[in-house]
C-alpha cells in the first residue's frame, strides 16, 4: 500500500475527529481576531464620541445627525422631482389616449354618415335624374366611408399599442374591438339594405340588427372609457 491510499484510509477512519479539531482551531481563532478587532473598534468609537477628558462631544453627533438630514432631503427631494415627472408623463399619456378614442367616435359618425347616403343614392333614385351623376355621389360616399374607417383603424391600434396588458386595458381593447367588429357589419349590413327593392327610409337603418349593435357596442365603450378614464385621473392627481 502506497502513501497516498495509507493517508486516505487514515482520513477515512479519522475524518470526524480531524472535523472536530480544526472546527475547534477554527473558532478559537475567529475568537481572537474578533476579539482584537471589537477592542480597536471599541477605541475608535471613544475616539470619535469623547474627547480626551472622558466627556461627550456633541458638536460631532449633531454634525452626523445633519448630515443624515441633508441626505434625506435630497433623497426625499429627488423621489419628489422623479414623481412630478412619472405625473406630467402620464398626464400628457393620459390626454393623447383621450384624443385618440375621440377620433375613433368621432369618425364613426362619419362612416355612418357616408354609408347611409351611399344607401339613400342607391335607393331613391328619382332624386337623382342624372344617372352618372349619382353613381359620382355614390363613389365619394364610399370613398370617404373607407377614408374615416382607415382613421378609425389607425386610432385603435394606436390606442392598442399604447396601453399595456392588464385587466383594465384588456377590456378597454375588447370593447374597442366589438365596436371594430359592429362597424365592418354595419357596411355589409347597408349594402345588403342596397340591393333591396323600394324607396329607402331612415328607419329601415336604425331599426336594423347591424346598426343596434353598433350602437349598443358604442355605448359599452363609452361608459366603460368615462369610468377608465376617471380612474386614471384620479390616480395622477394622487400621485401614485
Amino acid at each position: 500500500m502506497n502513501k497516498k491510499e495509507l493517508v486516505l484510509n487514515f482520513l477515512k477512519k479519522h475524518n470526524l475527529k480531524i472535523f472536530v479539531v480544526f472546527t475547534i482551531i477554527i473558532l478559537f481563532e475567529s475568537t481572537i481576531i474578533f476579539s482584537i478587532h471589537f477592542k480597536q473598534f471599541e477605541f475608535i468609537l471613544k475616539s470619535i464620541f469623547f474627547n480626551r477628558y472622558n466627556e461627550f462631544q456633541w458638536v460631532f453627533f449633531t454634525s452626523i445627525v445633519a448630515i443624515i438630514s441633508i441626505a434625506v432631503s435630497i433623497k426625499n427631494q429627488n423621489a419628489s422631482i422623479r414623481a412630478n415627472i412619472v405625473s406630467k408623463e402620464r398626464s400628457r399619456w393620459l390626454t393623447e389616449n383621450k384624443k385618440q378614442l375621440a377620433i375613433f367616435l368621432g369618425e364613426i359618425e362619419t362612416v355612418r354618415f357616408n354609408s347611409n347616403g351611399a344607401l339613400s343614392i342607391k335607393r331613391n333614385p328619382t332624386n337623382h335624374k342624372d344617372i352618372e351623376h349619382k353613381q359620382a355621389l355614390y363613389d365619394n360616399k364610399i370613398e370617404s366611408f373607407y377614408d374615416s374607417f382607415e382613421k378609425i383603424r389607425s386610432a385603435k391600434r394606436f390606442i392598442s399599442l399604447d396601453l399595456s396588458s392588464n385587466n383594465e386595458n384588456d377590456i378597454f381593447i375588447k370593447l374597442m374591438d366589438e365596436v371594430y367588429i359592429n362597424i365592418e357589419a354595419y357596411r355589409k349590413g347597408n349594402y345588403y339594405l342596397e340591393s333591396i327593392s323600394g324607396k329607402f327610409s331612415r328607419e329601415e337603418v336604425i331599426e336594423s340588427e347591424h346598426s343596434i349593435n353598433l350602437d349598443r357596442s358604442l355605448d359599452d365603450l363609452v361608459n366603460y372609457a368615462k369610468t377608465y378614464y376617471k380612474e386614471v385621473w384620479e390616480t395622477i392627481k394622487s400621485g401614485n
